[in-house]
């Protein structure tokens, strides 16, 4: 059974998105080559601000050690450009979501939040009327950063009924599914990653490891890290903000239910097989968090979403040698431009004041790398200033001690602004580019689902698809068995009813790009 590509896909998720940095010039304030930003209203000094503290909230593994010093040294240098601190509120991935409804259901003032297309659902938050319209903000307060996402044409597409509520980071707008790699333990068991070319050529190094290093597990998934994100769902489009029960048939170009597709059930079985034969952890369906394994040693491989250059980013995250193998064309969907993306809840004190200082995220080389990577002499050392190339600071170990490590730069911003890390490749921000212009664009680009019709129906496809998802999508239950339970619940939960809205908005929404 060979596993092929047949149609355009996209399905994001945290577990496999891993810190991403980049190539600019730096502000004067650490003796780069490009100037400050300024994004006081016109008009306006910053001495007339009124003093503020903005509650940023977003998610990643959760707080660092030094916090506090980079708390005191972002509102030192905030003072004087917008009058303004900020308090950072990281938030683990796996509480994310319910602990940012619960503050925001009882009034809690949040000033700035991650809401995307997997954590805090900005379609979904928007309906609730939890996050600001921004559209009438963004000239006075933003326009440095419209300009940015404009030219790119990143602020329409993700916008719901012509307003917009969320900004996304400028990073890559494409990916690939693949596989993440020990490097170090392929080589010591003569393993050539570069003939894996499909999901099924995986069995063959699996079963090396598992039998010369039974200490040692081949392939670490968690409930959010599968079988989805080394391959699957690159081969079908998922509306991962509505439920796994659907996909948009390249076929037919309409949305439809997933089971009866043979991609879905062949990718399915064979990694029930890789849980059988006992080259998964056991705990997958529970897991939350791989990076414990992988900076141990103690996991082979990962699946991971990829772009240029990911493997040297995640290397230095996890503190190993990690190589990356992609197992799917380059695509580029709405899920893509929807990942990283930051919203202003209703909840915020002063819109504006929050907009002015994410706005600096986008144009401020001091300010992003700050936020990145921490600060000069405490968490990095310049290695190559004029090509703004850095290192870890020698207490940090590598990353492994360092107190500000917390490798989601991806979530944040310009990645344009961010310095390159010792081995990046120094062409990276090309590749980037290059990468981005050879994606295939999936049909769905542009396209946000209203769910406000079907909100019960979508309501209880959540909770199907939570019962269901973790266990089969990680291998880890029987397939005849819980499979044809999870397409009748599903059913049950009024599924078809879903699809009938989906493809109604759908078709409207080719109609306008015609």
């Amino acid at each position: 059974m060979k596993i092929k590509a047949s149609s355009i896909v996209k399905f994001v998720l945290p577990w496999l998105l891993i810190s991403s940095m980049a190539l600019a010039g730096c502000s004067n304030e650490n003796g780069g080559n490009a100037a400050k930003a300024n994004v006081t209203p016109e008009g306006s000094e910053t001495a007339e601000l009124a003093p503020i503290e903005l509650d940023w909230y977003y998610t990643g593994p959760g707080p660092q050690k030094d916090v506090a010093l980079i708390e005191n040294e972002m509102n030192r240098y905030l003072k004087d450009k917008i009058n303004t601190t900020v308090k950072l509120h990281a938030l683990d991935w796996g509480s994310y979501d319910q602990k940012i409804s619960t503050l925001l259901a009882s009034g809690e003032k949040i000033d700035l939040v991650v809401s995307n297309s997997w954590a805090f659902q900005y379609p979904n938050a928007v309906a609730k009327g939890l996050l600001t319209d921004l559209t009438p903000l963004l000239d006075k307060y933003a326009p440095e950063t419209k300009k940015l996402l404009s030219e790119r044409n990143w602020i329409e597409p993700q916008s719901i009924n012509g307003k917009v509520y969320n900004l996304p980071a400028i990073k890559e707008m494409a990916s690939q599914a693949g596989v993440m790699f020990n490097k170090d333990i392929a080589d010591k068991h003569g393993i050539d990653l570069t003939k894996i070319k499909t999901y099924k050529d995986l069995e063959s190094v699996f079963k090396v490891i598992k039998e010369k290093d039974p200490t040692i597990t081949p392939f670490v998934m968690t409930g959010g890290l599968n079988v989805f994100h080394a391959g699957l769902a690159w081969d079908l489009t998922l509306p991962n903000s509505i439920s796994y029960a659907i996909h948009l048939d390249s076929a037919t170009d309409k949305w439809t239910p997933i089971f009866s597709n043979p991609i879905y059930k062949d990718y399915l079985i064979q990694t029930r097989k890789y849980y059988t034969e006992g080259y998964i952890n056991k705990d997958a369906a529970t897991l939350k968090d791989v990076a414990p394994l992988i900076k141990s040693g103690k996991a082979f491989s990962y699946p991971s979403q990829l772009k240029p250059g990911n493997d040297k980013e995640a290397s230095k995250s996890n503190g190993v040698n990690l190589y990356q193998v992609p197992l799917s064309k380059t695509v580029s969907t709405q899920a893509d431009l929807t990942n990283s993306m930051m919203a202003i809840p209703t909840t915020a004190k002063d819109p504006a004041r929050s907009l002015m200082f994410y706005n600096l995220m986008y144009t401020d080389p001091y300010l992003i790398n700050l936020m990145d990577y921490g600060i000069e002499g405490t968490h990095w050392v310049w290695l190559d200033k004029e090509k703004q190339i850095i290192d870890f600071a020698p207490a940090a170990n590598g990353g492994k001690d360092s107190g500000w490590n917390h490798g989601t730069n991806w979530l944040f911003g310009n990645q344009l602004l961010s310095y390159l890390f010792k081995g990046e490749d120094p062409n990276k921000w090309k590749n980037f580019e290059e990468f981005n212009k050879s994606a295939v664009r999936g049909p769905d680009f542009g396209f946000t689902f209203d769910a406000e019709p079907v909100k019960r129906e979508v309501a209880t496809l959540k909770n199907v698809d939570t019962e269901f998802r973790d266990p089969i999508f990680s291998g880890s239950i029987d397939l005849d068995k819980y499979l044809p339970a999870y397409e009748k619940k599903a059913m049950d939960a009024g599924l078809m009813k879903v699809l009938d809205e989906m493809n109604k908005q759908y078709e409207a929404f080719k109609a306008k790009q015609k």
